[in-house]
């Protein structure tokens, strides 16, 4: 069971889209059969069945052997990537992101020299992700709001229930946007950001 497994990942790992991977899943699977496989070993030498054995020890060398794999897959399967990032990719990995299809092509690479550089632009892609994330959800909250106004001294003024909750969506989307734009995450998107806040305090 454990070896058609290994084999299965394997070929998934080794020969399949490598940016279609899911880091999660893949590393949830890495540690599922490596504590498998180690816990396969020990009963099997405890109980004297070398074959066995030496296939469960095998199978946690294969995997001792991808763990270096997979904060590179986590990096390069990073959601917020945007083709900023893969121009800063490419240069390091000497590959254009056409040419990463699968793991093998990345066998003959370097890891201990890139690892650290793709984990430092997938963190940056990952917190500007966020922030364009949050703007694009503060602009989806005002879609449904309905502005009901009355006339008031020759001028209109907001009216009922809604006055409360606009102000404190208002309130609440004014400090998000100021936050953001002391982000250094956010400098890609300053100039949206500044209209957004603009928009804000005009209201």
């Amino acid at each position: 069971m454990l070896v058609k497994e290994f084999n299965e990942c394997k070929e998934k790992w080794d020969e399949g889209e490598l940016l279609q991977l899911d880091p999660e899943v893949v590393i949830k699977d890495h540690k599922d059969m490596f504590r498998r496989s180690a816990q396969l070993e020990l009963q099997f030498k405890n109980i004297k069945v070398p074959k066995p054995m030496e296939v469960a020890t095998k199978i946690k060398g294969a995997l001792e052997g991808y763990r270096k794999y997979l904060p590179v897959i986590s990096s390069l399967c990073t959601e917020g990537l945007k083709q900023r990032h893969w121009d800063d990719i490419e240069k390091i990995i000497g590959a254009s992101k056409e040419n990463i299809r699968t793991l093998n092509t990345l066998k003959n690479i370097d890891l201990e020299r890139v690892t650290s550089k793709l984990e430092d632009i997938a963190d940056v892609a990952t917190k500007e992700y966020g922030n364009e994330r949050m703007l694009a959800q503060m602009k989806e909250a005002w879609e449904p709001m309905e502005f009901a106004c009355k006339e008031w001294k020759g001028t209109f003024i907001l009216d009922g229930e809604a006055v409360e909750l606009i102000q404190a969506l208002l309130d609440d989307h004014i400090i998000k946007a100021q936050t953001m734009k002391g982000s250094p995450f956010a400098k890609v998107f300053a100039a949206e950001i500044g209209q957004w806040e603009s928009s804000l305090l005009r209201i």
